[in-house]
C-alpha cells in the first residue's frame, strides 16, 4: 500500500512474515518517516434501529457500564487509539444529539479531551433520545445501512476523517429494506414502497464519496438476524431467525446486511441478534 494513511483494513500476511495474523498497513508516519503498523484513528458510527421492538437491545448497548467496557476495548487497540463516536438511526434522521443531555460541541464525541466515562455518558444520552416512538421508520422500511450511507455521503459536519478507519455498527432486528418487507414480498400484501438500493452501489458510495476512493478505509459490524438460521415465519410468511411462534418473530432475517459484511472481507463482521440483548455490546467488543 502506498501513500500516507493512518488507518486501513487488515490485509493478508506476506510470505516473509513470521506472524500468522492479518496486518494493518498504515503507510509511513509523517513525522519520523518510519512505517507504522496498527490502526491509530477510528471514526465509529452507530446506526440503531428505532423500532419499539428494539428498546431492550438499545438499552443494553447504551448502558453506561457496558459502553464503558466497549470504550476501554477500543482505547486499548494497538496501545492508543484516537477515536470518535456518533449515533444515528435507521430512518435518515441525521445525528442523534438530544438537547437535554448532550454536552459535546460537535455532533459526535472524541476520545481526545474526554474520559471513557464521558464518552459512555454521551453515548447513553444519544441512545435515550430514541424513546418508544421517536425515529421509528414506516412499516417495513427500516434501513440501517442505507440510512448510514445517506448520512455520510455529502456530510459536511467533519465527522469522517480522511486518515481514519470508518466503522459502521448497525443494530437491527430486520433487514435493510428486506425483500420480505417489500410490497408483494409477503402474504399480507403490506410493506414498504421504497425499493432497496443495490448493495454494490451503497458500497461504492462509501468508498468513493465518503472515503475518497479508499476501499481499505471502510469496515462494518452488523448485529442482526442470521439469515442462515431458519426458525420459522410470522403470519405474513416473513422469515425469522428466532422467536417465531406462527404469529410473529422476534428477529427477522438480515440477508442484505450479512451480504454487505461479506463484501468487506476481513473488515466485515456479523453477529446474530438472537444471542440476546446482552450479546449486543459483547458482539461489538468481539468485533473490535
Amino acid at each position: 500500500m502506498t501513500g500516507v494513511q493512518t488507518c486501513a483494513l487488515p490485509i493478508s500476511s506476506d510470505a516473509t512474515s513470521t506472524d500468522s495474523g492479518p496486518k494493518l498497513d498504515v503507510g509511513v508516519e509523517t513525522t519520523t518517516g518510519q512505517p507504522v503498523v496498527g490502526c491509530t484513528k477510528i471514526d465509529m458510527l452507530f446506526v440503531l434501529d428505532g423500532s419499539g421492538s428494539m428498546i431492550e437491545e438499545r438499552g443494553a448497548l447504551g448502558a453506561i457500564n457496558a459502553f464503558t467496557d466497549i470504550v476501554d476495548t477500543l482505547s486499548n487497540l494497538n496501545g492508543d487509539i484516537d477515536y470518535r463516536i456518533a449515533v444515528t438511526t435507521d430512518n435518515d434522521d441525521g445525528y442523534v444529539n438530544p438537547n437535554n443531555c448532550w454536552d459535546q460541541p460537535n455532533k459526535w464525541i472524541d476520545s481526545v479531551g474526554n474520559t471513557p466515562a464521558a464518552v459512555a455518558k454521551s453515548f447513553n444520552c444519544a441512545v435515550t433520545g430514541f424513546g418508544n416512538n421517536n425515529f421509528e421508520a414506516a412499516l417495513g422500511c427500516e434501513h440501517v445501512l442505507t440510512s448510514a450511507v445517506d448520512l455520510l455521503d455529502g456530510d459536511a459536519s467533519g465527522f469522517v476523517r480522511d486518515d481514519a478507519l470508518l466503522v459502521l455498527v448497525m443494530v437491527t432486528d430486520v433487514d435493510d429494506y428486506g425483500a420480505y418487507d417489500q410490497i408483494g414480498g409477503n402474504t399480507c400484501g403490506v410493506g414498504c414502497n421504497t425499493k432497496p438500493p443495490p448493495l454494490a452501489g451503497l458500497y461504492q458510495r462509501l468508498v468513493d464519496k465518503v472515503k475518497g476512493g479508499k476501499p481499505d478505509g471502510v469496515a462494518a459490524i452488523v448485529i442482526a438476524g442470521d439469515p442462515t438460521v431458519n426458525n420459522g415465519m410470522n403470519f405474513c410468511s416473513q422469515p425469522g431467525s428466532c422467536g417465531c411462534n406462527g404469529l410473529d418473530c422476534g428477529v427477522f432475517h438480515a440477508d442484505r446486511l450479512y451480504d454487505f459484511t461479506t463484501m468487506l472481507g476481513a473488515n466485515g463482521y456479523a453477529a446474530d441478534l438472537c444471542a440476546g440483548t446482552q450479546a449486543v455490546p459483547k458482539a461489538v467488543k468481539t468485533a473490535l
